[in-house]
């Protein structure tokens, strides 16, 4: 069988040394090795892959202050010989379609929402003008549950729900070009499934609603902006009295995850927070000193983060033992026991006030578990690159 090649291109700034691998035969192998790189691309040759086939690569960069960060991409190797015929044309009642080939992170994963965010022209050509007809299925052409957060002029932003995420990926399908509709958010609830407690966002100023089966929508709103986000809109806290109140999501939990995409100024202040004066609960902050922390009762646990750009972060509990995590790099933990006290859930300050975040904070999600590593590499990889996660394929006519 032939074997194909790619050459990886990177821009880096300020890094001191480093590495580029790729992930191939269940293994992350170096390709090529870089130092003192003021500012510029570097390149490294990947060999012997597979055709139609995803794959998963990385740079690792430390700078001058020995700051080291990592970062993940995706790539499908092009096709060789002839794609197979698709299969029957099954929703009658649409005009065209789209294969969406969504990338793998060489785990499997299991309960997986997808980010889907494209602009894609011949949807907006040949589509309704509010979204209302897109349908996302799986290669069987079986109806994904979507929650379709916004749609303008074929920029598609929609969370889908795949039951499983493969580790060499899969493909999905989205319809448009039906007169009549029926499509858009297609059991938006059910995309977040049971363990999610709040799901936010960000992206209606005047009332923070959330999107699982919950409710748990604000109960406050003080001095919120609306502000472009990480992928729709996103809210804007503006150091003084901006916070939102939501009701008391934890009582006895044990196990808990708190993610959100994050760019904070220069000032410490609380993001999110259910947590008393007597140091019981938990909070995430970002610290003066240019670090993220993650408090479990008096116990906490610190990561690097700069400040302007947005960045994913995540706290994870699964008693005792608990960790931060910042755009999918390695884990810093804890261990410590949690007693939740009897107050509302807070973002962008804290219950006694005094502790206003200054920055933005966009895609805010609550879950009763401690999501597995595979998750949280995968989303950032999702969310943070939705170009490179997501291929889409030429338009398909009925």
């Amino acid at each position: 069988m032939a074997r194909a090649k790619k050459q990886i291109l990177i821009t880096l700034i300020k890094a001191l040394s480093g590495k580029i691998e790729i992930f191939k035969n269940g293994v992350w192998t170096t390709i090529g090795n870089f130092t003192n790189v003021p500012s510029g691309l570097v390149s490294a040759i990947a060999t012997g892959l597979n055709s139609s086939t995803y794959y998963s690569w990385r740079v690792t960069a430390t700078d001058a202050d020995n700051y080291t960060t990592q970062k993940v991409f995706h790539f499908r190797t092009n096709a060789t010989g002839v794609s197979p015929s698709p299969v029957n044309w099954t929703l009658a009642s649409w005009s065209y379609r789209k294969q969406i080939d969504v990338a793998g992170i060489g785990t499997p994963i299991s309960w997986f929402p997808l980010l889907v965010d494209i602009t894609d022209a011949n949807i907006a050509a040949h589509g309704l003008a509010d979204g209302s007809d897109l349908v996302f299925t799986d290669s069987n052409d079986t109806r994904l549950n979507v929650e379709l957060e916004s749609y303008s002029a074929g920029h598609v932003v929609a969370w889908g729900y795949l039951d499983t995420l493969p580790a060499s990926g899969r493909a999905i399908r989205v319809y448009y070009g039906n007169p009549a509709g029926d499509g858009g958010s297609c059991f938006p609830a059910n995309v977040w499934d049971s363990i999610y407690l709040a799901v936010h966002h960000m992206d209606n100023p005047a009332l923070s609603e959330e999107s699982s089966a919950n409710a748990n929508n604000a109960q406050q709103m003080i001095s919120i902006a609306g502000t472009a986000g990480k992928f729709d809109g996103s809210y804007q806290f503006i150091c003084v009295d901006s916070r939102i109140a939501l009701p008391q999501l934890f009582s006895s939990q044990n196990s808990f995850t708190i993610q959100a995409w994050i760019t904070s100024n220069s000032k410490q202040g609380y993001i999110a927070t259910q947590r008393d004066m007597s140091s019981h609960g938990f909070l995430l902050q970002y610290f003066t000193e240019g670090t993220e922390q993650a408090y479990c009762d008096s116990v906490k646990a610190s990561r690097a983060m700069s400040t302007i750009f947005w960045h994913y972060v995540v706290a994870r509990f699964d008693g005792p033992s608990g960790s931060i995590t910042v755009d999918a790099t390695t884990p810093v933990g804890l261990s410590s026991s949690i007693t939740w006290p009897a107050k509302s859930f807070y973002i962008g300050d804290r219950s006694n006030l005094g502790r206003a975040f200054s920055g933005k904070v966009d895609e805010l999600r609550v879950s009763i578990v401690s999501r597995s590593e595979a998750y949280v590499k995968a989303s950032f990889a999702n969310q943070d690159d939705p170009a490179s996660f997501l291929v889409v394929g030429p338009e398909q006519a009925h």
